[in-house]
């Protein structure tokens, strides 16, 4: 299946951390390939000398700087096997970073870099509160601007957690789980059309190689999210849907 028309300029996705935007959209970037550019917000190191978190610790490094320079080179990787362009910014990950401190280098990126054609494609932050935080930074520069359109994508593989993941019901059933997360969002958008993708072999390889070069968090996610690499399995499918203004 194509990219919907209105992805077919230049495309950003928004990936809070250095996996997010592959393995949600890994199929979609890998059809777009050089029309496409992957931000990573979450990705500096934190500033001065503190203890590594537990998720980094689990990840198998003992200070956050080694871990920052290691995911930065898997990034590099991951964008290069799908040929698309990449940026990252300089916010630390959470913990290293307060979860009420302000996203401003994104807001500056957003607001000085990105052309009103540009297509916008942020995480619809199901499943982990960092995802929910920078989805909220994208749709306030949004709302306050004439800026490019923006679609929300479903975040993998906590999506997938959900029995009815790759269903037509699953939409109206995570809006209903998930008030909380949605609510605010459909009162001043609608969230259609949605747009399923189901990949095809040559686009599950390439998403599943670009998701292998993330490998240091390969482990941890497999333990918290079971086979999410299995074929068939969740990552094979990708959702998407247009945030139109009401």
């Amino acid at each position: 299946m194509t990219p919907p028309p209105d992805l077919e300029h230049s495309v950003i996705v928004v990936s809070p951390h250095f996996d997010d935007g592959v393995l949600s959209l890994g199929g979609l970037l890998y059809r777009l390939g050089r029309r496409a550019t992957l931000v990573t917000v979450f990705g500096g190191a934190p500033v001065g000398a503190v203890d590594a978190s537990d998720w980094d610790r689990r990840c198998g490094f003992d200070d956050p700087q080694s871990a920052v320079r290691t995911r930065q080179r898997e990034d590099a990787t991951a964008c290069r096997l799908l040929g698309i362009g990449r940026l990252a910014l300089s916010h630390p990950d959470n913990p290293y970073d307060p979860p009420d401190a302000e996203l401003d280098h994104l807001t500056d990126f957003l607001t000085s870099h990105v052309a009103r054609e540009s297509t916008l494609l942020v995480c619809a932050g199901i499943g982990n509160e960092d995802h929910a935080r920078v989805r909220d930074a994208v749709v306030a520069v949004r709302t306050a601007a004439d800026g490019p359109s923006i679609w929300l994508y479903a975040d993998l593989p906590y999506a997938a957690s959900y029995r009815d993941w790759g269903t037509p019901g699953f939409t109206a059933g995570i809006r209903e789980r998930e008030k909380l997360l949605f609510d605010p969002l459909e009162a001043r958008f609608r969230l259609s059309p949605e747009h399923w993708t189901e990949l095809d072999a040559a686009q599950w390889q390439a998403k599943r190689d670009a998701v292998l070069a993330y490998a240091s968090q390969l482990a941890p996610l497999g333990r918290t999210h079971g086979a999410f690499l299995s074929l068939p399995g969740p990552l094979g499918q990708e959702l998407i849907w247009r945030l139109e203004p009401r």
